[in-house]
């Protein structure tokens, strides 16, 4: 696995956070809100959420081939809705060499809630040159230890599945953490988000503020951190 070269703020990210009842979608470009959507519009098929979505790029006088880097984050809510978001972000972002990025809130709770925040679920997704890859990264309760597996998706969801190189962010009741395949996680960094300037410092580490602001305690954020990633050789 290459090392890994974060990705700046630059370029116009997508933010989407889908779930059963609600609906976020925003525009952002080096940190500045361009346009956003918040709120609970009947949404039954990927068609409804592309007109919305449409709307969010008009009030910004931007268009989708001006995006480079998506976010999407899943739940809480259900697989339904996880499907509506992906099919929606598929039919808008086609280029090769966009970046999609997912996190699902919604197995962040169930695996909360049975863990006390000590283990961790994130899912990972990079749509491009008409195929997809995924990735499975689990932090268990020894992530102290510096026990961190890798595990890949069944192919029959995702299709074609190639490793993943990521760095992940994620936000709990504790505070955050910035975890990294291949590192020492007992030197990872913790920061409280009830502190200004630990608040100040998460922003600048993430690009100042690419995904949607929401609940702190249950969102989960990975920030990829290789351009290429899940593109054929």
């Amino acid at each position: 696995m290459k090392d890994s070269v974060a990705i700046k703020s630059y370029g116009i990210w997508c933010c989407l956070d889908c779930s059963v009842r609600n609906v976020s979608v925003a525009l952002i470009q080096d940190g500045t809100v361009l346009s956003s959507f918040n709120g609970f519009p009947p949404i039954s098929q990927s068609e409804d959420l592309m007109r919305l979505i449409e709307g969010v790029f008009l009030g910004a006088g931007r268009k989708p081939a001006d995006v480079r880097h998506v976010l999407f984050c899943s739940g809480p809510g259900s697989f339904t809705s996880l499907r509506i978001g992906l099919a929606t972000l598929k039919g808008y972002f086609w280029t090769d060499d966009v970046v999609f990025c997912t996190a699902s809130s919604l197995l962040f709770r169930c695996y909360s809630a049975h863990q006390s925040g000590d283990r961790l679920t994130i899912s990972l997704i990079r749509l491009g040159r008409k195929r997809v890859a995924a990735g499975f990264l689990e932090c268990n309760e020894k992530a102290e230890e510096g026990n961190f597996s890798e595990k890949i998706f069944d192919e029959s969801d995702f299709g074609q599945i190639v490793p993943v190189d990521c760095e992940c962010v994620h936000l709990t009741g504790d505070g955050v953490e910035l975890l990294k395949p291949g590192v020492d996680l007992s030197r990872v960094s913790r920061l409280s988000p009830t502190d200004p300037h630990s608040v100040e410092a998460f922003w600048s580490i993430i690009g100042k503020g690419q995904f949607i602001k929401s609940d702190l305690n249950t969102v989960v954020l990975n920030y990829l951190t290789q351009p290429d990633f899940g593109k054929s050789n």
